[in-house]
């Protein structure tokens, strides 16, 4: 009889331990992002707090997707918004207008010239408060397509992203 409890327990301890593991996988960003047929590989995703561009009272929920994970002091060290996005020049940023599911979404693509990053409020945007704080969410074109900006860059985004907080910080610039 003892020996029928352990293994029971001991099954759920391990059936258990399988579902943490395999919640614990899920990627912090799936989807895709493409520019002129190129893709950019998004595997981290970090929520940051900021003031709106034009009023400052406001505060933004900022997702940042960038293709590997940021210095953890150099994030702690960062001043501003601008700082931290420029800790990664090759990003995707989604920005919501303080408490709603309004975006904006810039990406910044290896295929436009450096420096440069495409800015739009186009396109369908999700967001849903998550355990932990989390901000969790979605983005994607209107038309499911690839879509033409500037007569010369292809431009095509879906993602999805569940993203940890990382900071608040009390300045843009």
């Amino acid at each position: 009889m003892i020996r029928i409890r352990t293994l029971l327990v001991f099954g759920l301890l391990t059936f258990c331990a399988a579902i943490a593991t395999a919640a614990e996988a899920a990627p912090p960003v799936s989807g895709e992002v493409r520019v002129n047929g190129q893709p950019l590989a998004l595997t981290h995703a970090y929520l940051l707090h900021a003031p709106d561009a034009f009023e400052e009272k406001q505060i933004n929920a900022v997702v940042l997707l960038t293709p590997e994970p940021l210095d953890a002091a150099a994030l702690r060290a960062a001043d501003s918004l601008r700082a931290v996005f420029d800790l990664a020049p090759r990003r995707v940023v989604i920005e919501f207008a303080g408490t709603t599911s309004d975006g904006s979404l810039a990406i910044c693509h290896p295929a436009f010239p450096e420096g440069f990053c495409y800015r739009t409020t186009s396109g369908e945007y999700s967001r849903e408060e998550a355990a932990g704080g989390h901000l969790a969410g979605s983005v994607q074109t209107f038309t499911g397509e690839e879509e033409t900006v500037f007569d010369k860059y292809l431009v095509f985004y879906d993602l999805r992203f569940d993203a940890a907080p990382a900071r608040d910080l009390t300045r843009r610039r």
